[in-house]
């Protein structure tokens, strides 16, 4: 059973086969995502009223559908354009490591002879350093 919306946004939304470019599936994709997060809004209840336990689970059915409706028009989408690279959201995603820039070397770099060490004029140093040389002085 589909809600009012619902059967107004499944007539509306054409099959997949029927839309040739690219931009036409991508059309598409931002009303599938309205969809889910709208039934994702009636299940946690922040809707103007609760509901049963087969209402949820209808909502989640319904969910379930349309994130692999929202798979499906990626792919295609990705087969007609292989530019595109916008990610599905709940989809689990490995570590990836960090690209390199070029001209950065990816070995660790290598210490010189020893600590180098650069100083830095401070005037509240300076002014320690000349009152400690003064005291070394007058010893």
């Amino acid at each position: 059973m589909l809600l009012p919306t619902e059967r107004n946004a499944e007539l509306q939304r054409p099959p997949l086969s029927r839309l040739a470019s690219a931009e036409d599936v991508k059309g598409w994709i931002p009303s599938i995502e309205k969809e889910i997060s709208y039934l994702l809004k009636q299940i946690e209840g922040t809707g103007s009223r609760k509901h049963n336990d087969a209402k949820i689970e209808e909502f989640q059915e319904r969910i379930d559908h349309l994130q692999r409706e929202h798979k499906r028009f990626v792919a295609k989408v990705r087969s007609l354009d292989p530019s595109y690279r916008d990610v599905v959201p709940w989809q689990p995603r490995g570590y990836k490591r960090k690209r390199h820039r070029e001209g950065q070397s990816t070995e660790p770099a290598k210490e010189a002879s020893g600590p180098q060490i650069k100083r830095l004029y401070s005037p509240l140093l300076a002014e320690e350093e000349k009152v400690s040389v003064l005291k070394h002085d007058t010893d």
